[in-house]
C-alpha cells in the first residue's frame, strides 16, 4: 500500500485541542483521472454533441451570448483524482 499522511483535515468528535488531524490517502486499483482531449469554439453550446452526450466529460466556457469554448476530456489511466 502506498500511503501518505495528510494534515489539516477535521478532528473526530470529542477530540479537542491544537493537534492537527491526520488521514491516509491511498492509490485506487483503477485510476479515475481525466485529461484534456480537445477544445473548440461553438455558436450554441447547448446543442453541441459534447454537451449532450452524458458519457463525455466536457466543460463549456461562455465567451459571449452566442459564443462558447467547449473543452472535452478523456480518461487518463495514469492519474488518480483524490477528492
Amino acid at each position: 500500500m502506498n500511503g501518505m499522511v495528510k494534515y489539516n483535515g477535521f478532528l473526530p468528535q470529542g477530540d479537542r485541542g491544537r493537534r492537527r488531524s491526520k488521514f491516509v490517502l491511498y492509490k485506487r486499483a483503477d485510476p479515475n483521472g481525466v485529461k484534456r482531449s480537445k477544445h473548440y469554439i461553438v455558436q450554441s453550446p447547448q446543442t453541441s454533441q459534447a454537451i449532450l452526450d452524458a458519457k463525455q466529460h466536457s466543460i463549456s466556457y461562455t465567451l459571449s451570448r452566442n459564443q462558447a469554448v467547449i473543452v472535452e476530456y478523456k480518461e487518463d489511466p495514469n492519474t488518480d483524482m483524490f477528492q
